[in-house]
C-alpha cells in the first residue's frame, strides 16, 4: 500500500473539506504558501525532481510502499494509507528516495535516469524483489517482511501524479501521543471522520 506521513495540522486541513487538496512542495512554494528551508535537501530537491519528472514535477505527490500501514515516520506522526483504487492508474514506484538516487549516480544533463529502477503500480513487487532479495533467506518469516520493505529512511518511493483529497484515504494510523496538543489533534481527526461519515479506518499504534 502507498502511505504518506505528515504532521497533524496537515492531516486536519486535508480532512476538513471535500474541496481541500494535498498540495505538493513545489505548488506550496510557487503559491507563496511556504518557503524552501535553507537546507541542502530543499535546495537540491527541485533539480532532482526535474530530472525524474521533467516538466511535470509540480504534479507529483510522494508516498512510500508499506505492507502494514506504517510509513516514514520522520515526515510526521500520522500515516495516511491511500486507496489503491484512487491511485493505481497514476502511480509508479521507484527503488529509493529520488534525491539520494540522483546524488549517488551524479545524474544531470546528458546522464538520464537508468532503466530498471521504476515500474508502474501493478509491477511494484518486481522493484521490491529486486531491491530486497538479498535480505530474504530460508529463515525469513512473514513478520520480517514489513521491516525489509521499509526501515527508517530506507524505503521504496511511490510517485502519484495529480491531486489527492480526503476520499483518497482509506486508513489513518496515528502514533500514541503524550502531549496534550497531539491528543487534541487526534480527537479532532476522530471527530471529523465520524461527523462527515468518511470511510476511513482509524488506528493508534
Amino acid at each position: 500500500m502507498a502511505v504518506i506521513c505528515r504532521d497533524y495540522s496537515t492531516v486536519v486541513d486535508l480532512l476538513s473539506s471535500e474541496n481541500q487538496l494535498y498540495a505538493t512542495f513545489h505548488a506550496l512554494v510557487e503559491g507563496q504558501r511556504r518557503r524552501p528551508e535553507p537546507t541542502e535537501f530543499d535546495r537540491d530537491r527541485r533539480a532532482a525532481d526535474s530530472i525524474l519528472f521533467p516538466y511535470y514535477e509540480r504534479e507529483i505527490r510522494f508516498a512510500v510502499l508499506s505492507l502494514d500501514g506504517g510509513g516514514a515516520g520522520f515526515y510526521g506522526p500520522v500515516s495516511m494509507v491511500l486507496s489503491p483504487v484512487a491511485i493505481a492508474n497514476r502511480a509508479t514506484v521507484f527503488e529509493k528516495n529520488t534525491l539520494e538516487f540522483v546524488r549517488e549516480r551524479n545524474l544531470g544533463p546528458g546522464r538520464p535516469v537508468p532503466a530498471g529502477f521504476r515500474s508502474d503500480w501493478t509491477s511494484k513487487h518486481k522493484v521490491a524483489g529486486a531491491k530486497s532479495h538479498t535480505e530474504i533467506t530460508a529463515t525469513t518469516g512473514t513478520a520480517d517482511f514489513p521491516r525489509i520493505l521499509l526501515d527508517g529512511d530506507r524505503f521504496i518511493e511511490v510517485h502519484i501524479f495529480g491531486s489527492l483529497h480526503r476520499r483518497s484515504i482509506t486508513r489513518i494510523v496515528m502514533q500514541r501521543a503524550a502531549r496534550k496538543a497531539d491528543l487534541a489533534f487526534q480527537s479532532q481527526i476522530r471527530d471529523m471522520i465520524e461527523t462527515d461519515g468518511l470511510a476511513i479506518a482509524l488506528e493508534t499504534v
